[in-house]
């Protein structure tokens, strides 16, 4: 069953969806499934207003699961669980590492939010916003042994899984340093 239309939603009236902006002639229109098109308006909606609220968790969720590779929405994302975050840059063996300090603004339950990471990295391992997303968290959460848990799990579920070209690394360092 198809989710109820955000448009139909009363809770949804206080925010005034916004078209994407295709200026002149598109040579290449994509056509967008309607339920991702209006989930989008909506989160334009959502982003001019500056709304950190669970509604936006929800929303946000929504379209990840119909298009987890979205870096926009993730970074809405994590500014509702980890608002405020001020990268620290160390330099360590040559590579930039990050340390995020934050502020948590709704009280989100980081523990369901990293059961909705594992869910996503089940279908989507090789994404890079997912694997982002998870290091904020972690960073917040301070308890490595899990992530890293994870990370040799990810290992074993594909052999072929080219570690050194992917996120994994840097999660592994950043957990690690």
């Amino acid at each position: 069953m198809p989710p109820i239309p955000y448009s139909l939603r009363p809770e949804w009236d206080d925010i005034t969806p916004i078209p994407q902006a295709d200026t002149g002639h598109v040579l290449v229109p994509i056509l967008y499934n309607p339920e991702y098109k209006e989930a989008m308006d909506y989160f334009r909606g959502i982003v001019q207003k500056e709304e950190y609220s669970e509604r936006v968790l929800d929303l946000t969720e929504h379209i990840i699961r119909m298009n987890p590779a979205h870096y926009s929405v993730w970074s809405v994302r994590s500014q509702v669980i980890l608002p405020r975050w001020v990268p620290t840059v160390l330099c360590l063996h040559g590579k930039r590492q990050y340390r995020y300090h934050t502020l948590l603004k709704i009280g989100a339950p980081l523990d369901k939010e990293l059961e909705l990471m594992n869910a996503m990295l089940s279908h989507n391992l090789k994404t890079y916003q997912i694997w982002h997303h998870r290091r904020l968290l972690q960073t917040h959460l301070r308890d490595p042994f899990t992530e890293l848990a994870l990370i040799t799990r990810t290992l074993r579920l594909d052999p072929t899984f080219d570690y050194e070209d992917s996120d994994l690394d840097e999660n592994e360092g950043a957990l690690l340093s």
